[in-house]
């Protein structure tokens, strides 16, 4: 995603979080595997994807997105034993 990759992953646990619409695939077997490449290696479908893989990276994985959630919540802490 921070490559701006289009993601394909299997739709299990946490990768339900991580896939949004748009961005790539969660797929359940063999052959939606296969489909899920194939629709990938069209330009306009691969593009899209690319864009919206690197904006969710951006808004919910990016450095600067993890270190704002660390500080706000040491903040929290340290303010909550004042």
């Amino acid at each position: 995603m921070s490559a701006g990759l289009p993601c394909i992953a299997s739709d299990v646990g946490y990768n339900n979080y991580v896939v949004s619409p748009g961005m790539g695939r969660l797929v359940t077997n063999k052959s939606e595997w296969q489909d899920a490449i194939l629709s990938m290696s069209q330009f306009d479908v691969w593009s899209k994807c690319s864009q919206v893989a690197y904006k969710e990276w951006l808004d919910k994985f990016s450095f600067e997105r993890n270190m704002n959630n660390w500080r706000n919540f040491i903040h929290k802490v340290i303010n909550s034993k004042s």
